[in-house]
């Protein structure tokens, strides 16, 4: 059944995966989830205003879905944030692995250049009058 002739692969000590690494893998992935689902709510309340009253749709801002969707997108970049400081932090330690932390600070730096690049394109937008110029 075994042939115990095969050679063993090596077994690697000292290095286990870096908890801090583990914890900005697990706040990044929260953070996604949570950007994508408030970028999901938020979509969707826009269309459905756009549809009532197409030439002229009115977001109303002191509704209670876009304040939730407000504080839920923040929230979001908060925790994008946090992992991405997290995977630094583990990317820089020295024993231990750094996989979960590179994989954390991809997902929190992707997440924050798109709230980056919003901000920017809320800025520009604002500017031009509130229009895209279509």
């Amino acid at each position: 059944m075994y042939d115990s002739s095969l050679p063993t692969p090596p077994v690697v000590e000292g290095q286990k995966q870096s908890k801090i690494g583990i914890a900005s893998f697990v706040v990044s992935l929260i953070a996604l989830l949570i950007f994508c689902a408030g970028f999901i709510v938020s979509f969707g309340y826009g269309f459905s205003v756009a549809m009532k009253n197409p030439l002229n749709p009115q977001v109303d801002q002191s509704s209670s879905i876009v304040l939730i969707t407000g504080v839920v997108l923040c929230l979001s970049m908060v925790a994008a944030v946090a992992g991405l400081i997290l995977g630094i932090v583990s990317v820089v330690q020295k024993t231990e692995k750094k996989t979960f932390g590179i994989i954390g600070l991809v997902i929190g730096a992707l997440i924050t250049t798109v709230y980056c690049l919003l901000f920017v394109f809320g800025i520009v937008l604002q500017l031009r009058g509130g229009t895209l110029g279509l």
